[in-house]
């Protein structure tokens, strides 16, 4: 039976390897399809007889099985650049898209007669040890049990209802990159007692191996597996963000110059309009995101070389002035693009200080969500002068985010987070979680540098996701240059970045 993958990246890669090594399938009944030849060209080395294309159609038109394991917010372009050549009632599709349902399936297949699957691996599939959910949609019992046939060759497999995906992918899919986390987490641990890295992370192996024996023998024991009182913190630390994915409604969103900027000066509209995927695409699954975006005066920068030398005050009012219009138009056709409508929002420091002008802000911005309108927010620098400005929109980002009542705020710079170093330093290590109580240590270690784009720093990111995280709201720093991170970030998803955890229940 000819099986298609579309999208074998990460997961999908792993998925087709795993077919293979577990003799699902021949690898000359299986055809890969990717963006990039680099990757497919993995997928050869692998094995020379799998057929790999860059052509997603060519693929989906010659399979009976197609898998699609393409990023959610790419999910609905790639099916309607195949949707001609599929043929309903002729051909299985397994979705591995996240949160994708079958009545948004349907709607970009544009019918309702496919037999649908929704499947959830986790990254283990490629060496035949994965947990998978599967649900199904239009499927008879016949090939229900050829799918869960074909992935239970690769591990164990769970066949759930629909509204089950999302609480498996947190307890499976996003469960193993916790245990992950857990392993090099403890490794790094006994490093700094005194072990070498290859003895700790023997040790911490070792250990984990003897947890999974002892669980399997005391299965039967009503009791479980005995721990110490820590039990509760780390369930909660685990499975916190995953599962507070579907309940976040509004989320605000920071971007920084660097990250829409090229080294020149000029806007990466190639990145604009990723990032703008990834907000379209939590904007169709009901979130409310309230963008926070830098980049006007790097782009009056790059649009306009005056004949006289100015001061740095006129020079920036001269740059936003030009570079805000160039930026909102392109922010503008990107969304439109998916049928979202945006607007723009220019503020001050001085006039979010005043009462009035607090809450008419605050009033604007909360009727453009309701009405479906995704804000675009950005300093005046037109005339916000040097005392009267924010220290930069990393600023302003946390000052919208208690103002509206955000569930995360979401900050997108040039680096992966907070280092515990200079980030340059090789010995320097990402920071994955900081807690107020060691706010103190983590500022000491923070470099003054800024980045060439922006005018704030590290120090001042520090400052604000501490300042809104005392307030409740979780705070994400992460590198917006990332494919993906912003989904990546929200989902939960074993991707670099500094998470701040809240002292308290937002709302």
């Amino acid at each position: 039976m000819k099986t298609a993958v579309i999208g074998s990246g990460n997961m999908g890669g792993a998925i087709a390897r795993g077919l293979v090594r577990g003799a699902v399938i021949s690898a000359a009944d299986l055809i890969c399809t990717a963006r990039t030849e680099a990757t497919l060209e993995k997928m050869k080395q692998f094995d020379s007889e799998i057929s790999v294309t860059t052509d997603n159609a060519r693929a989906a038109a010659q399979a009976d099985i197609l898998i699609l394991a393409v990023k959610p917010w790419l999910a609905e372009e790639v099916i309607s650049g195949i949707r001609h050549v599929l043929r309903p009632g002729a051909q299985t599709i397994v979705s591995i898209v996240a949160g994708a349902t079958f009545n948004q399936m349907q709607g970009w297949l544009g019918s309702e007669d496919f037999t649908l699957f929704r499947v959830i691996p986790n990254t283990a599939v490629e060496i035949g040890k994965s947990v998978t959910f599967i649900s199904s949609c239009n499927a008879s019992p016949d090939q229900v049990q050829m799918l869960e046939d074909m992935f239970s060759a690769m591990g164990l497999v769970v066949s759930v209802d629909e509204e089950m995906m999302q609480p498996a992918t947190a307890l499976a899919s996003c469960g193993i990159a916790y245990a992950m986390k857990y392993i090099q987490s403890a490794a790094e641990g006994g490093e700094s007692l005194g072990f070498s890295k290859s003895q700790a992370l023997s040790i911490v192996e070792a250990t984990v191996d003897g947890a999974v024996a002892l669980l399997q023998a005391r299965r039967n024991d009503r009791k479980g597996p005995q721990g110490n009182g820590g039990k509760r913190f780390f369930r909660g630390s685990c499975f916190r963000i995953a599962s507070e994915f579907e309940m976040m409604k509004r989320i605000v969103v920071k971007v920084g110059s660097n990250v829409l900027t090229r080294e020149d000066g000029t806007l990466d509209i190639t990145r604009m309009s990723a990032l703008t995927d990834q907000v379209a695409q939590l904007h169709k699954a009901g979130k409310e995101v309230i963008l926070v975006s830098s980049g006007a005066v790097a782009s009056g920068r790059s649009e306009i070389c005056p004949s006289e030398a100015l001061d740095d005050v006129s020079s920036r009012q001269l740059y936003s002035a030009v570079g805000q219009v160039k930026l909102i138009n392109r922010y503008y056709d990107l969304f439109h693009s998916h049928g979202i409508v945006c607007g723009q929002v220019l503020t001050t420091k001085d006039s979010l200080s005043r009462p009035g002008q607090y809450e008419n802000q605050q009033h604007c911005i909360e009727v453009m969500l309701q009405c479906g309108v995704i804000p675009i927010i950005n300093e005046n620098d037109t005339i916000s002068l040097t005392e009267l400005m924010f220290t930069d929109n990393d600023e302003l980002s946390g000052t919208m985010a208690r103002m509206m009542g955000a569930d995360i705020l979401v900050i997108l710079s040039a680096i992966d987070g907070m280092y515990d170093g200079d980030p340059s330093d090789p010995a320097s290590r990402l920071i994955p979680e900081i807690h107020q109580d060691a706010a103190g240590n983590i500022e000491a270690c923070i470099t003054e540098g800024r980045s060439s784009a922006g005018r704030g720093g590290m120090k001042t990111k520090c400052g604000v996701a501490l300042s809104v995280s005392a307030a409740g709201i979780p705070v994400v720093i992460a590198n917006g240059r990332r494919e993906g991170i912003l989904m990546e970030v929200l989902n939960g998803g074993n991707v670099p970045c500094t998470r701040f955890v809240p002292t308290k229940i937002s709302k």
